[in-house]
């Protein structure tokens, strides 16, 4: 049965609301016309931003932050139903979804665009947010990341939203809340392993998720990922890759400055000449899952083109930020957090600036996903020159007793035989933060590329760098 608490609620509330997903729904609410409140346990640019617009923000949790005129709670999954927040919506009888129940019944109301897989999620929703905007078929969009483009993590059209895109994440299969009518599929690995028990529980999960397509819809799937292909698709599939032979596909792939270049092929047919202006084969591959949602819903190649060749990424993907002051040094901030999106981030960062000695500061993101993937971390940090790992980041709500540490790591790779054979000459543990900073500062050379990369707080110590 269908429900349709956020669009009759006047007055949500959100718990969590710095988040990158529940402060978009906070936005889509004051679009809406909604009266908009919310709490979280510190401040944020995020926040700030949401109350410029408005939004009655609560430092901490406390019963007293439910208002007598909020008639909707809606929190983040890392919210647990002992807050106390919650036990007052609770004892008030007023509603409560989480932020993926919330996606679920915006997916119930627009036909929606649901962008799965380990990697290149937010990437692709962005692409495709923007192809379908340059197209004019007014998307209503909403992603875990800030879309350069746009200058925000959420885009709502002029005109009434025709579709709903959304990044779907498979954590505790909360994608399974999406009800999509087109489903874009990135790739997949094992990850969330505080969660699934192995790939064949993630594959099981991705099956129930195919299975949630509606009537003729479609999926759009890369033929390249091993694990996609033994997915049970309905007929309506519609395949992209590099390698194997696909419905969609990328070929003479060149790099041309900071851009690459690539003919795009339909079933053996030359399309177009694309200029990207993204680099890294796995940006291929997000383009390319884009384009071909882009091509079945209509969209004319040249906005698809043109999309393509300016659009500016996401915050935190690769992201250029600033130079230290009087060093020549390239700071450049990442979210990678899984080994395979590692070993890609910085072989792109090879593929950039080749001149450049790479200095990569890491934090490995939850004890439990850094034990599981030990070995595959362990084999992720050849291409750079120089490594600071912080300490793993401790992820509330998600962590179990699990004895590990980054200093593993160091001692691990410490003794591989590749260890000062490979371009990897040298790698620190660092015990927190203001160590990280410590070792930046000391280690640190002119011309250097500092790559700030992991999921957790890491990204804070750009903020203490003498930056220009």
């Amino acid at each position: 049965m269908k429900t349709q608490l956020f669009f009759k609620a006047k007055h949500i509330h959100f718990i969590g609301l710095g988040g990158i997903g529940v402060s978009s729904l906070a936005q889509l609410s004051l679009v809406l016309g909604k009266k908009v409140s919310g709490s979280d346990l510190s401040a944020s640019p995020v926040i700030r931003e949401l109350e410029e617009k408005k939004v009655q923000f609560f430092l901490g949790h406390s019963a007293q932050n439910i208002s007598q005129s909020t008639d909707l709670v809606i929190y983040s999954s890392a919210v647990p139903v002992t807050n106390p927040e919650r036990q007052e919506a609770k004892k008030k009888g007023i509603p409560e979804l989480s932020y993926f129940q919330a996606l679920g019944e915006l997916s119930q109301k627009w036909p929606t665009i649901s962008v799965a897989g380990t990697h290149g999620k937010s990437t692709t929703t962005a692409l495709i947010g923007r192809i379908l905007q340059e197209a004019g078929m007014s998307p209503l969009v909403i992603l875990g990341a800030k879309v350069l483009d746009w200058q925000d993590n959420f885009f709502y059209p002029a005109k009434t939203p025709n579709y709903f895109v959304v990044e779907s994440c498979e954590w505790q299969a909360n994608f399974l809340n999406i009800n999509p009518s087109f489903i874009v599929l990135t790739n997949l690995e094992e990850d969330h392993l505080d969660y699934y028990k192995d790939i064949n529980h993630l594959k099981d999960t991705f099956n129930k998720f195919i299975k949630k397509l509606k009537t003729n819809g479609w999926v759009f799937s890369n033929i390249d990922s091993k694990n996609l292909l033994s997915l049970n698709y309905p007929s309506h599939l519609y395949t992209y890759g590099l390698d194997s032979p696909a419905d969609l596909m990328a070929q003479n792939i060149t790099v041309q400055g900071k851009k690459q270049n690539f003919d795009l092929i339909e079933r053996g047919k030359f399309l177009a000449n694309i200029d990207f202006n993204l680099l890294g084969r796995f940006n291929v591959y997000n383009a390319l899952s884009a384009v071909s949602l882009g091509l079945k819903l209509g969209a004319p190649l040249e906005s698809i083109k043109k999309v393509l060749n300016s659009f500016k990424g996401l915050g935190r993907r690769f992201e250029t930020v600033g130079k230290m002051r009087n060093k020549n040094v390239l700071v450049v901030s990442d979210y990678a957090h899984h080994p395979t999106a590692l070993c890609e981030t910085l072989a792109m960062a090879r593929q950039a600036f080749p001149h450049r000695r790479i200095f990569l500061v890491y934090q490995p993101h939850q004890k439990e996903r850094t034990k599981k993937l030990f070995q595959k971390f362990v084999d992720s940090f050849w291409q750079a020159d120089l490594v600071v790992l912080s300490e793993i980041y401790f992820v509330p709500g998600r962590e179990s007793d699990i004895k590990i540490s980054s200093k593993d790591l160091v001692e691990e790779i410490k003794k591989s035989p590749k260890f000062k054979k490979t371009p990897l000459k040298e790698i620190v543990f660092a015990k927190n933060l203001d160590k990280t900073v410590e070792f930046i500062n000391k280690k640190i050379l002119p011309g250097d590329l500092l790559l700030v990369a992991g999921a957790g707080d890491i990204y804070k110590i750009i903020s203490r760098l003498d930056l220009e």
